[in-house]
């Protein structure tokens, strides 16, 4: 059986993004998941033989694999990563009892932060970890499935981050939607109503942006290229959805 590696590298040749080894298990290529002039992706091997995608231009590992018709658990060995069902050999099962034992399970250890995407009712549909590494941090979502959690985004239409406080809130309150759950967390300790959409800067199609129908949106894109395209995205989106006013505010200027 291929080493994920060969996969990874087979797949990026095949889609024309000419990887290239940089040194020991390092390499980079351009990214499948945006037009990449040059190359932004750097592929890592692991000692346990799985694959760390870091897209300097703020893909997600999901859109990086999603582009090459790839999901996140090709990744991984089909053998030999640590999981809570059993030992170390043990292959890895298609469910997890909880969000925790599935993010565990990609080997990476203990996350340095992690957030929780709601529904309309308030239950949990899936947790995006981040780990902060020594190559830059990996971001991997889990999601709520019929047996437990499962590695990879939920389905679409996805809810948008802190859905049931946007739904009780004033409908006179402006929303501000940024790029990633960290910032929409800075954003929440300022007092804005802030939201955002799991998947990073190429997934903002897969989020449902009806609830901001006949509200004032606001949205503070990153300073770079992806920001900049996720913007222009979650305006047309706000508008399909029927939102009151959409406007971009750029911090930088």
């Amino acid at each position: 059986m291929d080493r994920p590696l060969e996969i990874i590298l087979r797949s990026l040749e095949a889609f024309g993004c000419k990887p290239r080894s940089t040194r020991g298990n390092q390499w980079v290529a351009k990214c499948p998941s945006h037009d990449d002039r040059r190359p932004s992706l750097s592929i890592t091997e692991g000692s346990d033989g799985r694959v760390l995608l870091h897209c300097h231009a703020g893909c997600s590992p999901e859109d990086v694999c999603g582009a090459l018709g790839l999901e996140l658990r090709d990744l991984f060995p089909a053998n030999g990563t640590k999981n809570p069902s059993g030992g170390k050999d043990s292959p890895k099962p298609a469910a997890y009892p909880t969000a925790k034992e599935a993010i565990l399970a990609y080997g990476l250890e203990k996350p340095s932060s992690f957030w929780v995407y709601k529904d309309a009712q308030g239950q949990p549909v899936a947790v995006v970890a981040r780990w902060d590494t020594s190559q830059g941090k990996e971001i991997r979502p889990v999601t709520r499935v019929q047996d437990g959690w499962a590695w990879g985004g939920p389905p679409d239409p996805r809810p948008l981050y802190r859905l049931r406080e946007l739904l009780a809130a004033s409908p006179e309150t402006p929303v501000v939607v940024v790029e990633g759950e960290k910032t929409a967390e800075a954003g929440v300790k300022f007092g804005l109503l802030a939201t955002t959409s799991l998947g990073g800067a190429k997934a903002a199609k897969k989020t449902d942006w009806s609830p901001l129908r006949g509200r004032k949106v606001i949205i503070l894109p990153d300073n770079d290229k992806a920001g900049e395209g996720y913007a222009e995205d979650v305006v047309s989106l706000c508008r399909k959805a029927g939102a009151a006013s959409v406007k971009i505010l750029r911090l930088a200027d």
